[in-house]
């Protein structure tokens, strides 16, 4: 005769395996315990930086490896840079490598060109090491990358100045060819002084247009190609705090009911396993 199943038949078996159950979860929490304190405290403090977004000559976005989400990370994490963070807290180059982390957030398809933000992970024992490493490796990464962008800025300064030197030739030229036209009023000089004039006044018109071209191009690298340091670490997380502790011996507990409900179904059987054997009968 086949009988049903139900929920109660299963949890008859794991009420029998009550103490089991309990006495695993118990150890359970008391491993969590152990080795939550026993477990040396690791401090994690975190800053940030827009890396900038490179352009060409025309403005049209570009990636470049020290700006690319995929490449930065990697081409960010250099020896170099490394010896000048330890050098600079006063660690061993070690407690950088194996304590920093660089990330930066994943391409999102059609969300536009956005400057890559790089979030730098600094865990070590030492809560003061963490911030000043978090610290120190943000300041390294932004002289690197704002060198490369001052090297390509160089050009549009120079391109703003020399337009503006244009400008003020220009409107130095126009007053001196108005002064020579009034004092040359009534003579065969001032027809020629008047088409020079003109000439300059159309020039002038040109220059302040490409004046103005430069400097919207200036500001437009000041302000989304340039790289900023977006947050500074003030603090660090511990994962010896209360709230960590807490998560740990709830995992260990958790552990050790999934491993007594497991142990409770081998030792005293599933009710499945024991239709068998009746329905035989």
């Amino acid at each position: 005769m086949h009988e049903e199943l139900t929920l109660r038949d299963y949890l008859n078996v794991l009420w029998s395996g009550r103490w089991l159950v309990l006495t695993l979860v118990l150890v359970g929490a008391l491993v969590g315990t152990i080795v939550s304190v026993a477990k040396p405290a690791r401090y994690t403090a975190i800053s940030r930086l827009s890396l900038g977004q490179a352009t060409t000559i025309n403005g049209t976005p570009v990636q470049t490896p020290l700006t690319s989400p995929q490449t930065a990370p990697s081409t960010l994490n250099t020896d170099a840079i490394i010896r000048e963070v330890a050098s600079t807290v006063g660690v061993s180059g070690s407690v950088v490598r194996n304590g920093v982390s660089l990330t930066t957030p994943r391409v999102i398809a059609n969300s536009g060109n956005q400057p890559t933000v790089l979030t730098i992970t600094a865990k070590t024992k030492k809560r003061a090491t963490a911030i000043a490493v978090a610290n120190a490796y943000s300041d390294a990464v932004y002289a690197k990358v704002n060198a490369s962008f001052r090297a390509s800025f160089t050009v549009l300064d120079a391109r703003m100045k020399n337009e503006r030197k244009r400008v003020d030739d220009l409107n130095a030229q126009i007053n001196d060819l108005r002064r020579q036209l009034v004092q040359s009023a009534g003579t065969d000089r001032a027809f020629a002084l008047q088409g020079a004039l003109y000439s300059a006044v159309n020039q002038l018109s040109v220059a302040r247009l490409d004046a103005e071209d430069a400097e919207v191009a200036a500001s437009k690298a000041e302000r989304i190609e340039a790289p900023l340091q977006l947050v500074v670490a003030e603090s660090a997380t511990s994962s010896g705090s209360a709230p960590n502790r807490l998560r740990a011996i709830i995992f260990a507990s958790m552990l050790g009911l999934l491993l007594g409900v497991f142990a409770t179904f081998v030792w005293k059987g599933s009710p499945a396993a024991r239709a068998r054997p009746a329905a035989a009968a």
